[in-house]
């Protein structure tokens, strides 16, 4: 069977592959340590795979003219936007230089960004996710199903890096391949799930 836009079958293994190259390269990345700077180049794999993206998905996806009457809520995405900026830089500056007003601040923006964003969704014409979707059960079930697997394997990978880094003093590319065998456990996992 191929993959096709309509198949959501197709997105665990392609999620698996992800979990397994985004590691591994990023631990290459760090160990080469590009300019000196340490582990900032990994982000740069984001522009480059992005731009790559694009340019193959102008050339290969099939030309969509879309539905003109329908709109993206601009307001509804710069209320999500500066929802994820304050919580975002709140938890990263609170854990990394302490819990002091700028922190506590950005992530009290934040929650307020994010009822802002609700009550926006309810009232929006072209809204960004329909209320209704919540009110169901499958889609909501299926929703808080996947925050928890995709929290609790990315909060596993992250602690056992951190083990086999500052533990067992591996290098950050010989712990990318130290979790090669989980990760490729992940995408045999969602693969097999996926088929069936």
């Amino acid at each position: 069977m191929t993959c096709s836009p309509g198949r959501s079958r197709c997105s665990g293994p392609l999620l698996g592959a992800a979990s397994v190259g985004g590691p591994i390269l990023a631990g290459f990345v760090i160990d080469a340590d590009i300019a000196g700077l340490s582990w900032r180049p990994i982000f740069l794999v984001n522009l480059v795979l992005g731009g790559l993206g694009l340019v193959l998905a102008v050339r290969l996806l099939p030309h969509d003219d879309g539905d003109a009457s329908t709109g993206v809520d601009g307001v509804g995405s710069g209320l999500l936007a500066a929802t994820m900026f304050g919580l975002l830089l709140g938890l990263v500056e609170g854990s990394s230089n302490g819990w002091t007003t700028i922190p506590i601040l950005s992530i009290i923006a934040g929650l307020a960004f994010l009822a802002a964003f609700a009550r926006r969704q309810s009232t929006a014409t072209d809204p960004l996710l329909k209320p209704s979707l919540l009110r169901n059960r499958g889609f909501s079930s299926g929703l808080l199903t996947g925050l928890i697997v995709f929290a609790a394997t990315t909060g596993l990978v992250y602690v056992l890096s951190l083990f086999m880094q500052q533990g067992l003093h591996a290098s950050a590319r010989d712990a990318s391949l130290g979790l090669l065998p989980m990760t490729v456990g992940i995408i045999v996992a969602a693969g097999g799930h996926a088929w069936r």
